[in-house]
């Protein structure tokens, strides 16, 4: 469905009519909503979704490196990252990097902070943080990470005929979010506290719950969840 018959659908569904009003401009017919709102819930909506179910998988993301620096910025709708490997420029072939927690590193390299550039081309480790993966150690020379992760789309929706970066089979179901996004304006004419409910109920049935940032954390990382011997 493209963006325009998604806005159609859920004035339908919201009963957001102004049918009948020949010659008069789309922006003056009196909807309750406005397209603008309703388009910038869609674009949440698709945000929405592919968070809660990881939705698109990118695995052509790409960052250069350079030699002793440590610290990259990622692309900012990249939000977990699933596999990241370094090939050393000229190089024909990638070294894996396992991605870690802060805590991990620390329990197998206590003093890795003291680290300043790796003595080898390659990288052990990389820790993912909100907006930045940081490699352990800052290799000694440039090359380029490949990344593998899920991301949110890569522009926003802005004209009727744009489609959500998604498969079909999600798109009608992102009405549920709009109807939860326009049910619950502090408006008296429009709000309805149970019917943005039941949108948030369907969509959430759909797409699932929304991880919290203690659910995201974890899942960045590829340490097996199990019981670690104590080792003296």
């Amino acid at each position: 469905m493209t963006l325009g018959e998604l806005i159609a659908a859920f004035r339908a569904d919201a009963d957001d009519r102004a049918d009948g009003l020949i010659g008069v401009a789309e922006a003056d017919k009196p909807y309750l909503w406005r397209d603008a709102d309703v388009r910038r819930w869609f674009n949440e909506a698709v945000d929405e979704a592919c968070i809660r179910r990881r939705l698109i998988h990118d695995s052509g993301i790409r960052v250069s490196v350079k030699a002793g620096n440590s610290v990259y910025e990622l692309p900012g709708n990249v939000y977990e990252i699933s596999h990241i490997s370094f090939r050393k420029a000229g190089a024909s072939n990638r070294e894996n990097i396992r991605l870690v927690s802060y805590e991990s590193m620390a329990r197998m390299r206590p003093d890795w902070r003291e680290g300043a550039v790796h003595t080898n081309s390659w990288i052990d480790y990389a820790i993912q943080t909100d907006r930045y993966i940081r490699l352990v150690d800052a290799p000694n020379s440039p090359g380029t990470l490949y990344i593998e992760g899920y991301r949110t789309p890569l522009e926003p929706m802005k004209a009727d005929a744009d489609e959500p970066e998604l498969h079909s089979m999600h798109h009608r179901r992102l009405v549920d979010w709009v109807n939860y996004r326009a049910f619950s304006v502090p408006d008296s004419e429009v709000v309805s506290a149970g019917r943005a409910a039941a949108g948030l109920a369907f969509f959430t049935a759909y797409f699932g719950e929304r991880p919290d940032a203690d659910m995201r954390r974890n899942s960045r990382h590829d340490t097996p969840q199990v019981n670690q011997p104590f080792m003296v």
